[in-house]
């Protein structure tokens, strides 16, 4: 009897230790969401992070294997609004008579060439960057191309199909980049003046001379998949 009353007991501590833990789960559930789970592949900007940076970026596909002439992803991108009374304050000064945003793809060689101050004459023609589109300041500050941040993650408010080039995939196996360069002109210097961009790079390797496979980072360093052995390559025009 009495055992069984030690059993009880324990029993019923459990239960009084186990209902604030599925109460307070199921407040997560309501208020944070359930942890997303994407097939395919991810990469970038999409968990939360204390420290954002001023423009952000995040890719996303239902798909890892595409033609060589046609890797189409989910391209999200955007600035963080930091003052919303100025928006645009972090990113040029008063005497900026212009401010636009360009976004490029390179190759891994360039990932860090571009900084800020950096001057070009034509910034649709940069040196080793292939240019994809720009966006006006008032398309940008607008809100349509704003992301913020949630404890469930990053919401970006623009999203679109973005084809990436198939001149970049140059490598059987390697890494390429999508840059959002803010630009700003003035009436003291000539040209385009680049302001904090931010780049984000993908993992990839060819599986035959017309398919590209997508790799998380993960994938890319393991040396399971640096050891296997790559489809060959046909380099013959």
């Amino acid at each position: 009897m009495k055992k069984k009353l030690i059993v009880g007991a324990v029993v019923f501590f459990i239960i009084l230790l186990l209902i604030p833990i599925i109460f307070f789960g199921i407040l997560l559930i309501k208020f944070v969401g359930l942890p997303r789970f994407v097939q395919g592949y991810e990469a970038g900007n999409f968990s939360y992070t204390l420290t954002p940076n001023s423009t952000m970026l995040g890719i996303r596909s239902s798909e890892d294997t595409f033609s060589i002439d046609d890797v189409v992803v989910e391209l999200h991108y955007g600035v963080y609004p930091y003052d919303y009374s100025n928006p645009e304050g972090l990113y040029h000064h008063e005497s900026d008579t212009r401010l636009l945003f360009g976004i490029y793809v390179c190759a891994e060689e360039y990932e860090e060439s571009i900084f800020s101050s950096m001057l070009f004459d034509d910034y649709k023609n940069i040196e080793n960057h292939i240019f994809m589109k720009d966006a006006t300041s008032e398309e940008v500050f607008g809100g349509k191309y704003w992301h913020k941040m949630e404890y469930s993650g990053i919401t970006y408010n623009h999203h679109e199909d973005f084809t990436i080039p198939n001149e970049i995939f140059i490598k059987e196996k390697g890494k390429l980049c999508i840059k959002i360069i803010p630009f700003n002109t003035n009436e003291n210097y000539v040209g385009y003046k680049t302001c904090r961009p931010n780049v984000i790079t993908l993992y990839y390797r060819k599986l035959d001379a017309n398919t590209i496979q997508l790799l998380t980072s993960k994938e890319y360093y393991s040396n399971s998949n640096n050891d296997a052995p790559l489809a060959e390559v046909d380099t013959e025009p």
